[in-house]
């Protein structure tokens, strides 16, 4: 047997994955294992441990090694079969939450495990707003992750399978997505490549899928409503032009906490 700060030393991770690995395997918080460095890893525990700390080395995600990852303060179940939800698209949430009102429709493309959507109709019944909100991704996989956390938090949505507008009819008052944006070939794509890559990549400009919807859009959307799109940080300019070019006035893009342009929007007046 090893204690916990035998462990951390020699285990080659940072102190945070640390922590987390170790809050997970034990149960407990963070604070309990600061104040317990002496405490002794049985040889199972060790074991666990060692094969967690092989997957992280292999560039897995500790969200999925750990099957779940926190967003908007609430936690979701992910597996390698959805994009591991970031800080960053908080900012889609934040957006939504502001130009929505009560009684209108949302139309989420690409919802993955369903973080955005949930932490959104969440985030407006706290608020009184009551929304009819509707979420599909092109993956079945996708699908059963999300139908997992709507489950888990209760969460009544309409879900479907849908390749972006393939299977949408009707209008919305709004359309939310955090598509794939980054461009083929992008060196970043090494540190993500336990991510699946169709909610990753999307053409030679990393453009196509942000095309499509912004193409399409216009016959979803209803007088006066918003298409609000997450974006990668030096394409804000890029998809602005491609707003403005469908139709779309009011067009902004919003920063994220880091500063960085990252979600633009617009309202659609027919």
């Amino acid at each position: 047997m090893i204690s916990i700060r035998e462990w951390r030393a020699n285990s080659s991770l940072d102190r945070l994955d640390c922590d987390l690995l170790l809050k997970h395997l034990l149960n407990c918080s963070r604070s309990v294992i600061a104040a317990s460095p002496e405490k002794l890893l049985v040889e199972a525990d060790i074991a666990q441990l060692e094969n967690w700390k092989k997957r992280r080395i292999a560039g897995e995600p500790i969200a999925y090694i750990l099957g779940k990852k926190e967003f908007w303060g609430l936690n979701f179940f992910v597996d390698d079969n959805v994009l591991v939800p970031r800080p960053e698209t908080e900012l889609l949430v934040e957006l939504a939450e502001r130009c929505i009102r009560d009684g209108q429709s949302i139309l989420e493309l690409g919802t993955g495990c369903g973080a955005v959507a949930i932490a959104l109709v969440q985030e407006l019944a706290s608020k009184g707003k009551n929304v009819s909100l509707t979420a599909t991704d092109v993956s079945p996989e996708a699908l059963k992750i999300c139908k997992r956390n709507l489950e888990n938090h209760n969460i009544k949505i309409r879900l479907f399978e849908s390749n972006w507008f393939s299977n949408i009819s009707g209008s919305f008052d709004m359309i939310i997505s955090n598509p794939p944006y980054i461009e083929n070939g992008n060196p970043h794509l090494l540190a993500l490549g336990s991510e699946p890559a169709v909610a990753l990549v999307s053409g030679d400009d990393g453009l196509d899928a942000i095309r499509e919807i912004i193409k399409y859009s216009s016959t979803h959307i209803k007088n006066d409503g918003y298409l609000i799109l997450e974006h990668g940080c030096e394409q804000g300019t890029k998809v602005q032009r491609l707003f403005k070019r469908a139709g779309f006035s009011n067009v902004s893009t919003e920063k994220d906490l880091g500063g960085r342009d990252r979600v633009t929007l617009g309202k659609m007046d027919h």
